[in-house]
């Protein structure tokens, strides 16, 4: 797909960054977080058993539970709502980013409900008159290499909160960065929706398509992650040097 340039670009002023369109902002992920927190491991009783359908549960992420979509809907583990605020445990709110910040640096999720989560993810709470939580996360998908940079090394990369603080958006107004997210959501799921008509297809039937589909996820890898949670839609990785918007809807 061949994007719509920007009128006109500005120096960023982070030599990675580049260039970035002239009337977005760059600034650093402190600005736009009311808080950036990380989750803690409570005692083995305070989890809800089998039947946690049935009880006033909420999810408890680790890094395990991370995967390719960039909505997170469902943990291995799920926490006693009632004991969590009895204890003072963190819980956060939904609309929340989930970074993993141990090993597997760079996987993100986009809480869709309340939830809490271990001491291996850091936990970013939007100004959201700032930046939208759906932007927020897939612009931090793409930002691995920048949290590697600012990782420390031991036995396994770490990066903490006061170093996730640090992490350099490209952030368009608000309105802006809501078009954007709705187009690369109908994005995503126009490529779903093709990638699951040549699984269709089969081997036996058409040679060609183990070749398309290894490809076409490659492509999909690259720019974006699926969103398979009950509310439906897609996410898709930007790098905000080209314009998302083919007929200009997003432009000021």
């Amino acid at each position: 797909m061949k994007w719509k340039p920007y009128p006109k670009y500005k120096d960023s002023g982070v030599e990675w960054l580049g260039m970035v369109p002239e009337h977005w902002d760059v600034v650093k992920l402190r600005r736009v977080a009311l808080s950036v927190d990380t989750g803690s491991t409570p005692a083995l009783d305070s989890f809800c058993g089998e039947d946690a359908e049935s009880q006033d549960c909420i999810p408890w992420y680790t890094p395990s539970d991370f995967g390719l979509n960039l909505t997170l809907c469902n943990s291995s583990k799920r926490l006693k709502r009632n004991i969590a605020i009895q204890n003072k445990w963190k819980i956060f709110p939904s609309g929340s980013v989930m970074i993993v910040g141990i090993g597997s640096i760079g996987n993100v999720g986009l809480l869709n409900a309340d939830a809490s989560a271990n001491q291996q993810i850091n936990v970013i709470v939007p100004i959201t008159n700032k930046i939208d939580g759906h932007f927020l996360v897939y612009t931090l998908a793409a930002k691995k290499d920048d949290m590697l940079r600012l990782s420390n090394v031991t036995i396994l990369r770490i990066i903490n909160q006061n170093k996730t603080k640090e992490i350099w958006l490209e952030l368009p107004p608000l309105p802006e960065q809501r078009a954007i997210a709705a187009f690369l959501n109908a994005e995503t799921a126009r490529i779903d929706s093709l990638i699951a008509d040549y699984e269709s297809l089969g081997a036996s039937k058409n040679p060609i398509a183990p070749v398309f589909l290894i490809e076409y996820r490659a492509v999909r890898w690259h720019w974006g992650r699926r969103d398979d949670c009950a509310t439906g839609g897609g996410e898709q990785r930007s790098s905000g040097r080209r314009d998302p918007c083919p007929k200009g809807e997003c432009h000021r």
